[in-house]
């Protein structure tokens, strides 16, 4: 597994936080000794300064919190579709280093194609997919999902790392920004959701073009090779100093809302959880 040692992150330079605008700072939360590992997500629409916390379905508030009492836990960040489409989500994290000494944030992936002449999402020309499968060098496009917009040398590498900063004692942030499937030239939200594990809509182990057909699911840019690779999911994790576990760990689950009041109910932006 590579892994990329990071000081700070950013995706593919769409925005970063210095280019939010004043008013929209993002709200980061800060971890304690009783609560080691914090996570809060918020959605900028198009880059401006209309930013929302995500509240998460099983906290009922905007914080994911991995604590002494209950150091493994799963969050569900469930987003409007549009809003999810259409925005960029700023992941804001926070952990003391006392308890967890390396921090690690796999952003989540799957394989789009094995074929040797593949058009990724926002593509003009095709690329090959089908040689050097698994290798470092291959085409980080032949992958959808999080990880090739937020990992520099992905897929040589799959997360990030975080060293602890020893000279404090008080927790230390930091934030991922990835850009929105819109500026992506994404075909759905799957590019943020990995709510696969979900299961209402799930098909199967694999999905084509025909099978993912929405309002802009049309081309096999938005497949999924599910018998190739399993999804590789979002979590937050913690290492020490001998690269044993520690004991905090957030997996997190993005999936999008559909309009519920609409007979039958609108689905324009599919996920694997709502095809």
């Amino acid at each position: 597994m590579g892994l990329a040692l990071m000081n700070c992150t950013s995706d593919d330079g769409e925005i970063d936080l210095s280019s939010i605008p004043s008013g929209g700072s993002p709200t980061t939360p800060v971890a304690s000794s009783d609560e080691p590992l914090k996570l809060g997500i918020n959605t900028v629409w198009f880059n401006t300064s209309d930013e929302t916390e995500v509240i998460f379905n099983e906290t009922g508030t905007s914080e994911c919190v991995a604590s002494q009492t209950t150091p493994v836990v799963t969050c569900t960040a469930a987003i409007p579709e549009a809003r999810l489409y259409f925005s960029s989500l700023v992941f804001n994290f926070s952990w003391v280093h006392t308890e967890c000494k390396l921090l690690r944030f796999q952003p989540h992936y799957y394989r789009a194609s094995v074929n040797a002449a593949y058009f990724p999402p926002g593509a003009t020309t095709d690329i090959d997919c089908a040689s050097n499968i698994g290798a470092d060098d291959e085409e980080a496009a032949c992958y959808g999902g999080s990880a090739p917009h937020l990992i520099a040398d992905f897929p040589a590498d799959q997360l990030d790392i975080f060293p602890p900063d020893e000279t404090i004692s008080s927790a230390q942030t930091q934030s991922a920004i990835l850009s929105s499937a819109y500026v992506n030239g994404a075909f759905s939200n799957r590019h943020a959701a990995n709510d696969f594990s979900l299961g209402l809509g799930v098909l199967g182990d694999n999905y084509t073009a025909v099978q993912l057909t929405d309002a802009g699911s049309i081309l096999a840019g938005d497949g999924y090779e599910g018998s190739t690779m399993t999804m590789v999911d979002y979590q937050f994790f913690c290492r020490d100093e001998f690269e044993d576990a520690q004991a905090y760990i957030i997996n997190l689950i993005i999936t999008d809302v559909n309009e519920d009041t609409g007979n039958p109910v609108s689905n324009d932006y599919s996920t694997f959880n709502h095809l």
